[in-house]
């Protein structure tokens, strides 16, 4: 279960219109009165190509004095995340939402992709939160071990980060992560785990690797097309979503940057459009250059 509880974190934490000289992933950020801070784009995987790729941004670690991610996780807390995976309100409650049929193929499912014990719990999580551990399973190895799910590439500068001395800053709270899918309609949570229970696995496959490709390649305006032509797939990835946290993430990056030349970690999603992080700090004086 703690395997999942982290995956799954990272689904949830799963866009100024950028010319293609600044088709990049990796950022310097200056303004006058500012500490030199550095921005990189991340996606949330364990994918050994993804986490190679953190060789060429360490030496900017190092030189800085803190690492903001989106929300700064240690192991232990982990089981203090178990109540959020729970549904309060009975009616959004999958086992209330769905028919017995319906629920008969989630458990099914869940006991297929998660292992045997993890199907008796789902009906008292959200739909959405059921859909999530699946599509989590669906893109990642399930024989992932208890080590090696901490070393996402998130993660593993934040460890670094952690193990070289920086201060640790969370740009969002948990609390604030998990309040999104709380707030979930939940006619639109229901729909979408079906949805996810009837899909296959070899598109999000396929999907992923795509991505994968992308990224490795520096490439944030494919990243930013397939994310815009994919929002209304998702009822938790509208555009109110994506900005509200980038507005936020921006904030606590300022106030850092302020004091602590700071190197930043996020999705790359949060990079890209005219209301993403890179437009918001250039609308502050920014100046920010790809590296």
């Amino acid at each position: 279960m703690k395997k999942w509880i982290w995956i799954v974190i990272l689904q949830i934490l799963a866009v100024n219109a950028l010319s293609a000289q600044e088709n990049s992933l990796f950022w310097k950020i200056e303004k006058k009165g500012y500490k030199t801070s550095y921005l990189l784009g991340t996606m949330h995987s364990s994918d050994p190509r993804i986490l190679a790729t953190q060789e060429k941004v360490l030496p900017y670690l190092k030189k800085v004095k803190a690492y903001a991610g989106e929300i700064i996780f240690k192991e232990s807390d982990i089981l203090s995340l178990l109540p959020y995976f729970f549904e309060k309100d009975s009616s959004k409650q999958t086992g209330n939402l769905l028919s017995e049929a319906e629920m008969t193929l989630c458990k099914e499912k869940v006991k297929a992709s998660l292992g045997s014990g993890m199907e008796g719990i789902v009906a008292r999580m959200s739909p959405y939160m059921v859909s999530l551990l699946l599509q989590s399973a669906e893109t990642t190895n399930s024989e992932i071990s208890t080590d090696s799910y901490f070393n996402f590439l998130d993660m593993a500068l934040q460890n670094k980060a952690e193990n070289w001395g920086k201060t640790l800053i969370s740009l969002e709270s948990v609390e604030s992560q998990f309040s999104y899918i709380q707030n979930l309609d939940a006619q639109k949570q229901k729909e979408h785990l079906l949805l996810v229970l009837n899909s296959e696995n070899t598109k999000a496959n396929q999907e992923e690797e795509q991505m994968i490709l992308w990224y490795i390649d520096n490439d944030l305006l494919s990243l930013q097309s397939y994310i815009e032509a994919n929002l209304n797939t998702d009822p938790l990835l509208t555009i109110d979503f994506i900005v509200n946290r980038n507005i936020v993430q921006k904030n606590n990056m300022v106030l850092s940057m302020k004091k602590l030349a700071t190197f930043t970690a996020v999705g790359a999603a949060h990079l890209p459009s005219e209301n993403g992080i890179i437009s918001l700090l250039r609308k502050e004086g920014f100046t920010l250059t790809p590296l």
